[in-house]
């Protein structure tokens, strides 16, 4: 396995302890910057909670795109087949962060594995229920589609970042 570590690991690691962040508030997720009670209220009644055990795959590569996953704790890698039975690694993810939002605005399949390195507990965001909000709470999804994109561009930085070390 090649290993990509998050920001947090990193400073952890060199302050001689492992952890991994988790959030204890909807509010406090990338993904909800911004939006209003009401709105944190309204999104809190479309989510699902669900818990992953260590080890266990969350999504597949090449599955259909059904949800969103808004991890409040726990730690995730994102994994995709290097050849002769080897995976590669393309980053870690912890709570506060999200997998999924590009796969659910477009549709299609999964472009990676997603594995539980730790427990996860997690809010999911089902396709169906996102697609409402354009007619029910039309600014909460303009707000949430934001985030989505404000987490998309970090997640391209921080890979090409990798890549601009792995090719020194």
């Amino acid at each position: 396995h090649e290993m990509t570590l998050t920001e947090t690991q990193l400073v952890a690691w060199h302050l001689g302890s492992w952890f991994s962040p988790a959030i204890t508030a909807l509010h406090q997720h990338e993904l909800c910057a911004g939006l209003d009670p009401d709105e944190l209220a309204h999104l809190e009644g479309l989510l699902l909670r669900r818990c992953y055990s260590r080890g266990e795959m969350i999504v597949r590569m090449g599955d259909y795109a059904e949800e969103v996953f808004l991890l409040m704790s726990g730690e995730v890698s994102v994994v995709m087949p290097a050849g002769k039975g080897r995976v590669k690694r393309l980053s870690t993810l912890s709570g506060g962060m999200a997998f999924g939002e590009l796969a659910i605005v477009r549709g299609g399949p999964r472009s990676a594995d997603v594995q539980a390195d730790q427990p996860v507990d997690c809010f999911v965001l089902s396709r169906e229920k996102f697609d409402t909000l354009s007619e029910t709470h039309p600014r909460l999804k303009i707000k949430l589609l934001e985030n989505m994109l404000i987490s998309a561009h970090s997640m391209v930085s921080r890979l090409n970042h990798d890549v601009e070390l792995r090719g020194r």
